[in-house]
């Protein structure tokens, strides 16, 4: 979207002496038309835009926060992390697999539970 990018992030997770590998989603805050990454990693905006990328960032954490603060609930994916670095803002949450809405509302039937 435009206000996001999302990766997809691999993770070994022990279990005693078992390693599981563990898919997550990770969403992170970068405006397409207003945020240029540095060589660093780092976000920055141009000043003309800055006050307005400050403005949608302080919104995108919120919005992660709010979610993450919801807990389990059927029909939201759970936001496991938020966290800030580079300048912008990441949540991380389960990793739902390569198919998109559309293509799950067509093998649910047409409905979404």
């Amino acid at each position: 979207g435009g206000f996001g990018i999302t990766y997809m992030a691999v993770s070994e997770i022990p279990d005693g002496n078992i390693s599981h590998e563990v898919s997550y989603t990770i969403k992170e805050f970068f405006m397409e038309d207003v945020c240029m990454r540095q060589d660093n990693g780092s976000i920055t905006a141009t000043v003309t835009s800055k006050s307005n990328m400050e403005e949608c960032k302080r919104d995108f954490l919120k919005e992660a926060e709010r979610l993450r603060d919801i807990g389990f609930h059927r029909g939201i994916v759970p936001v496991n992390e938020v966290f800030s670095e580079n300048n912008t803002v990441y949540y991380v949450m389960e990793y739902l697999g390569t198919q998109n809405l559309k293509q799950y509302v067509a093998v649910k039937g047409g409905k979404l539970d």
